[in-house]
């Protein structure tokens, strides 16, 4: 009977310490299991991201590089009239120009960034005309910013 009780606390020790490995087993895969779910969530917002980032780019290079091209007309006159206006220039020059293209296409917040010519009429001009632009809607619904260089050139007479 004595050996009963002295193996009774050691009986009980071992099944408190099995116990306790389950318990631990059971957190540690309940653990992993959430990582996993995580992780997925984690992967599914990158490619969504960027996915994102990809339509953008192509947004930029495609749309509205296309839209220019198109409304080109809005911003000839502008360097027509420079060339007018200050004859002395060699006729060729870079426009670094900035804007916004809100969530319905329409432009706010145009801006020359810098320009070879120094002219600041125009620099408004440009402005002006890019304001007046309506782009195609921006695929990530949300307002998008570009950044553009134009390169004008005076036209060789021969």
């Amino acid at each position: 009977m004595f050996q009963n009780r002295s193996g009774f606390p050691a009986s009980l020790l071992l099944l408190g310490t099995i116990s306790l490995l389950l318990f631990l087993g059971y957190e540690l895969w309940e653990t992993q299991q959430r990582n996993q779910v995580l992780t997925q969530r984690l992967l599914k917002l990158q490619e969504k991201v960027e996915g994102g980032s990809k339509s953008q780019e192509i947004y930029l290079s495609k749309a509205v590089k296309n839209t220019l091209v198109k409304q080109a007309g809005l911003i000839q006159p502008c360097y027509l009239n420079l060339l007018k206006s200050l004859p002395e220039i060699n006729g060729s020059g870079k426009v670094l120009m900035d804007w916004q293209i809100d969530d319905d296409g329409k432009v706010f917040g145009a801006g020359v960034v810098r320009d070879s010519f120094g002219d600041p009429a125009f620099q408004q001009c440009l402005t002006t005309a890019i304001s007046k632009i309506v782009f195609p809607r921006p695929p990530s619904g949300d307002r998008t910013y570009v950044e553009h260089h134009f390169l004008f050139k005076k036209k060789e007479e021969n």
